[in-house]
């Protein structure tokens, strides 16, 4: 609690000075910084691996609703910003398949021509 304060404080005070007040170190005020960075990284980690791990299994085919959707069915609180953030920091895409298009239309009354008398054949 009297980090969070510090931190709310920088912008008047400097950090020695809210420190002191507070009496804390400022080492353990960078400490706990660092802490909270960690365990931000290996939240985030954990959360990578799960994504990895249904991406996989739906066999990439699973965009970001489908994966975030997964992810809580697991129990993991996520909002789809996040899942997003980090599917697009490490290049996590859904593979997409184009709807097939008819490039040619064919006439089924249409009759093929006569064969010409000189015609030779390849």
């Amino acid at each position: 609690m009297k980090y969070r304060f510090i931190i709310e404080q920088l912008k008047e005070y400097p950090k020695a000075v809210c420190c002191r007040i507070l009496g804390v170190s400022r080492s353990g005020y960078y400490h706990w910084q660092r802490r909270r960075l960690l365990q931000r990284n290996l939240a985030e980690t954990e959360l990578l691996l799960k994504i990895k791990k249904h991406y996989q299994l739906s066999r990439g085919r699973y965009g970001l609703l489908r994966l975030t959707s997964a992810i809580r069915k697991e129990g993991m609180m996520v909002n789809k910003k996040r899942v997003y953030r980090i599917m697009k920091k490490y290049g996590i895409y859904s593979k997409t398949k184009k709807k097939f298009k008819v490039t040619t239309k064919q006439n089924h009354k249409a009759s093929f021509g006569q064969m010409k008398v000189g015609y030779i054949l390849p």
